[in-house]
This record gives structure tokens, sequence and C-alpha cells, in this order.
């Protein structure tokens, strides 16, 4: 029977550390005078739950409930951008410490909806079990560290005019806030309120252990079973060892077998390890265990809807509980942490669902014009560098996105050029300025075809939708997508000039940078063609790539020397991307191989034109060329070559 009895609120899961500007004597503000909640609604772009969650408002209220009838400390330890507390519980008066923070991430309530029900329980109980908790532990519980993103239900903090280049800034939403946590970077350096309440609290109480609670995609073990939780410990680099260190890594593999274990206690339970990655001191995890904290990761399903919550709040709250006995009575320290390696690894990402294209195209919608077919005598790589010169990297609202009925249209034209129907193709392109060029490389003879847009006129493009080359007569069934035109990145090149070599079959060249076409979407959200729900690219993509065929993205590294990181978008790679990567180290390349947590960020699985790859069975790959590569046409040549004769 569960510990506690669950109180009339929920609250929304996401780990966060928070900003402390606290004394033991510090006000509380009332409820009413921090900003509302915003209104519950379904998030249908990414599957997590918006109702049932509890609001900003009923969450103040049941913190100040606790501390005046139950003796909870509250505190005040930080101010997020919008003026919201980010708050700082504490039960119990224990010489040892545990600090429990959730929702870093806005968008993944879980674990903050638990962290509410585990203070209740603490707060409220008389069992022997929790009168011994609160004897040996003094637990400190952040349950809501990004209450700006958690009232918009979006990963970031809410600062929309965050400089785009510092670290995790999406510009017109806000800051990760769990990649600011660098004890190297100082906490006055961090532009993120949420993050420095965080440190601040870690520097204050000096935690044994801390559990830092958050959502992940929907991924599936071998047996296809859908993962529920996903678990990590600190990794530190061998040069930063210490004993202190060493130690905070076995106790955090003890927690984490611990919380392994109280998942699959529930027959629908199924949990992996969450891919350790690098010792990068970016995230709460490896940076409080670089301080000596036993930090431990719990990452649940979060895309579930709502159906799912309630489980997935059960089972974080039984975890906590469940450790936080353990601690209590010390039989943590009784559990052997080489256990923890046997933690199964995560499997494949499938995102909500299993991938699936979304709802097909009508064939016309029946806006036709007359067509212009143009005989050209260029280069794709011309044609293509041409473009990007044409798409303007800033200024995105001065372009319209185009509506699901003018994607669709590009994708069926694109459609109409692969089946040769070359004028059908022009006329169902015309209203938006668009023909069709008949284009002859006076370099290597080829014959392509290809939609352009005001391919006569010059300066920057009216819509900027997108290049898209198909060549009738290829040798390889490869599309070489490039998401990234402008002429800063040399990204499209490097593709144009793979599209050459291997003699592939399509080439798509994305367009401008625009406000992402989903429902949700902030006004100022830049594009991110590999990820809004509808674009151009994204429609002549479910066109060009089919079952078996490879689909290549090129995009770009901010990485120095002559790196080329990719991935597959899967967890584990799949057997062509661990190919690809073999082949390019034994062509000198120096390579880092994404296996969600490796290769820092660079893991594409939020990456539509992937999974549309994977729905259809083809083999997506991506990889990200440093700079050193791309900026100069000899080393991209090279490049496209040594990719060739491997693909």
């Amino acid at each position: 029977m569960p510990l506690r009895a669950r109180p009339t609120l929920l609250v929304v899961l996401t780990l966060l550390w928070g900003l402390v500007a606290w004394g033991a004597g510090a006000p509380v503000p009332s409820a009413t005078a921090s900003p509302p909640a915003s209104v519950a609604t379904t998030n249908a772009t990414d599957g997590v739950p918006t109702t049932g969650l509890t609001s900003y408002e009923d969450m103040v209220k049941e913190l100040i409930r606790l501390r005046d009838r139950h003796g909870v400390q509250l505190e005040h330890a930080g101010t997020s951008n919008e003026g919201r507390s980010v708050w700082l519980a504490g039960v119990g008066h224990g010489p040892r410490t545990v600090l429990v923070i959730a929702q870093q991430h806005g968008n993944e309530p879980h674990g903050s909806e638990a962290a509410l029900d585990y203070l209740h329980t603490l707060a409220t109980g008389n069992s022997p079990a929790l009168r011994t908790i609160r004897d040996e532990l003094t637990i400190w519980v952040m349950p809501r560290v990004n209450p700006d993103g958690a009232a918009r239900s979006w990963r970031q903090n809410v600062d929309p005019e965050c400089d785009p280049e510092i670290r995790d800034c999406t510009p017109g939403r806000g800051i990760d806030p769990n990649r600011w946590h660098d004890p190297r970077i100082p906490t006055q350096d961090v532009p993120a309120p949420e993050t420095v309440a965080v440190r601040e609290v870690f520097d204050q109480v000096q935690p044994e252990l801390v559990l830092d609670l958050h959502g992940q995609l929907s991924y599936v073990d071998g047996d296809e079973a859908p993962i529920t939780a996903s678990i990590a410990w600190p990794v530190i680099n061998s040069e930063d060892l210490t004993p202190e260190r060493e130690a905070a890594v076995a106790y955090a593999k003890q927690v984490s077998v611990l919380m392994a274990d109280s998942v699959e206690a529930d027959p629908r339970g199924v949990v992996s390890q969450y891919p350790l990655g690098s010792g990068d001191l970016l995230t709460a995890r490896n940076a409080y265990g670089w301080h000596g904290a036993a930090t431990v990761l719990f990452e649940q399903r979060s895309d579930g809807g709502v159906r799912d919550l309630q489980p997935r709040i059960n089972e974080a709250y039984d975890a906590l509980m469940t450790v936080t006995t353990a601690v209590a009575d010390g039989s943590v320290h009784d559990v052997d942490p080489v256990l923890a390696d046997a933690i199964p690894e995560q499997g494949l990402q499938v995102g909500p669902e299993q991938p699936k294209l979304p709802r097909s195209c009508p064939a016309s919608h029946g806006v036709r014009g007359t067509g212009e077919v143009l005989d050209v005598d260029e280069s794709v790589y011309d044609l293509v560098t041409t473009h990007a010169t044409r798409v303007v990297a800033t200024g995105s609202d001065a372009y319209d996105r185009p509506t699901t009925e003018q994607a669709c249209d590009l994708g069926n034209a694109f459609d109409l050029l692969d089946k040769g129907k070359v004028v059908d193709a022009a006329d169902l392109v015309a209203p938006y300025d668009y023909s069709v060029l008949r284009v002859t490389d006076p370099g290597t003879g080829r014959e392509h075809l290809a939609l352009a847009e005001d391919p006569d006129g010059t300066g920057r493009y009216a819509r900027g939708w997108g290049f898209f080359v198909h060549s009738p007569d290829a040798s390889s069934a490869t599309t070489v997508i490039a998401a990234y035109p402008v002429s800063a990145t040399f990204s499209e090149r490097l593709a144009a000039q793979f599209f050459a070599a291997d003699d592939a079959q399509n080439l798509l060249v994305a367009g401008a940078h625009r406000t992402a076409n989903r429902a949700d979407a902030d006004t100022y959200e830049p594009a991110n063609p590999t990820t809004a729900s509808e674009s151009a690219l994204r429609r002549v993509a479910m066109q060009a790539v089919d079952k078996g065929e490879t689909s290549l993205q090129v995009l770009g590294a901010t990485r120095d020397g002559n790196e080329v990181p990719l991935t597959s978008g899967t967890v584990p790679p799949t057997d062509l991307a661990e190919t690809l990567d073999s082949a390019l180290t034994s062509a000198g390349y120096p390579t880092c191989l994404y296996a969600d947590g490796t290769c820092e960020d660079l893991g594409s699985t939020g990456n539509l034109l992937v999974q549309d790859a994977r729905a259809t069975k083809a083999e997506p790959l991506v990889i990200y060329p440093s700079y050193g590569i791309r900026g100069t046409l000899a080393a991209r040549e090279k490049l496209a070559g040594v990719l060739a004769g491997i693909l």
C-alpha cells in the first residue's frame, strides 16, 4: 500500500535548479502576487500533457499550506524572468541532506507532480519509516525550477531576446537551464536565473545526494516494449577523478540500482540506462557529481499524453520514496554499485508514437497556373551557391511560411518531376513564382530537373521555400538534404558536391529560416527546417525518399579541426552509421558517432526528416562536418569524394 494519501493537487514534472536569494526568515509572497499560470491546453506537438497538472498558483498555495499546517520550511530561492518565484521546500531535521530538483525543462511535468506528492507524504505522514526519514535526513525539494517554461509547456525558460550566440539559447523562447551548471563558469555569468537558483541552493545545503527529475521522448527496448524511465549517474573525466568523486559516482550507482528496481516492481515499468555520454560539466548530473555529490538523473517518458500522466507520476514518486527510505536507514550502501552497469542500454527512439508520416497530401489543391520550363546550362553547385546567397539568415519575419496546401503543392510537383510530368509540375508551382529548370551541367554532362523560385531574379527571395533537384538518370538512389543554406555555412555547397560525386538521385536544399509552422509556436520562434511540423522541405523529402534508400542530411557543427560527427538519429546507431563512422576514421577524419548521450548534442532524435525516413524504412544519416572542412572548396571536394566512395 503506498505511503502517501495523494494530495488534492498535481504538480508539473521536470527537475530544475533554481536561484537562491534566501535567508531563513525570507518572506513568502502570496500566490496571487505571482504571475497567473497559463491556461491548460493540450500540446499536440510533442504529446506532453498540459491538462491534469498543478498550476503554478495552486502549487504555491499547497506549499504555503504545508508550511503553515505541517512545519515545512519554505524558502524563496530565486525569481524567474517573468517574476515567478523558484521555491525551495524542506522537510526533516537530520544531519544528512538530500536535494530533489524537478522541472528544469518546462515541458517535462511528471517529476514536478511526483515531487509535490513526495513532499506531502514526508511532511504529513507519521509511520515509523517516515519518522526515521525525518530524523536521519533533511530533504530539500525544488518542485518547479522553471515555472515560466512550465506555464508555456516548453523546454526553455522565458528569455525571448537571449543572445543566439550563447549556449542553448533559442531566440524567441529562452535558454535551456540545464546547460549552465558548469562550476568553472562563475555564477554571476550564468544567464538563466533558474540555474543560478539551483547552483546557490546546492552551495547552501551541501547535499550528499541530488535527484534530478526529467522527461524524455519515447524509446523502446529490444522487445519493442516502451521504456518508461531511464537512469544515469555522473561521468567524471579521468584527469578530474579524486577519491571523493569516485565515491560519489559509486553512491549514485547504488541509488540508480534502487530506482531501477522500483521502476520494474511495476509490471508495466521498463527501465534503461540513460546514455552516460562524456564528462562535460554543463548538466546538473555531471556538475554536482564533480562537486562530490551523488547525483542521479531520472528521465521518464513524457510524451504519452494524459492517459500516461498518473502512471508516470506514481513511478517517480515510488522511486523517490524507495531511495529516501534506503538512504535514511543506510541500506543503500548494501547495494553493489556494479549492478548499475547491468541496467539495459536505451533502445530505439520512436517519438510519441511509432514513426509515421503525417497525413498525406491530396494529389492537387486545384491551384494551378501556367508554368515555365526553362533550359539552363549551369552546374548544380553554382545554382545552389546562388540559392544560398539569396536566402537571408536573419529577418525571418519578412518571409511567408508555406501553408500545408502550399507545401503539399511543392511536394506533389517534385513527385511529378520524378514521373516525367515536367509541364504539370511547372503549372502546379507557378502560383508561387516557382519554375521548373531543365539543367544541363556543362562540367559533368548530367541532366537534372529542378524546382526553383524566381530563377531570373536577383536579391532576396520573396518566399524562400527551397531549391529542389531531381536527377532522372542517377546511378545512386541517395537523397541529399541541406537544411541550413546560408552563405556563411557552406553546408549546402558540400551537399551539392556530394550530390555530384555520388551521382545521387535528389538534392533538396531548404529555404529561409522562418517561424515554425505550428499552431502553438511563438511568433518569434525561428524556423528549424528539420523540426518544423510543416515545411516545403519536409513535404518534398517525403516524396523523394523511398524504402531502402539513403537520406543524407548535411548540416554543420561549430567545431574546429576536421571532425565529421554523425548520427543515424537512432539509439543504437544503425549498421550504416557504424560503417560510415569506421570508414571516415580510416580515411583520416576524426569522427564522433552520436549514441544519444555522446558526441555532445548532435542527436537528431527530434529531427522529423530522420523520423520520416525511418517511417518509410529508409536509411537516415546526418553528418555535421566542422567548419574546417566546410569552409574551403578543396576540403569539401575531398570529403564529398570519400562519402561517395563509402555510400
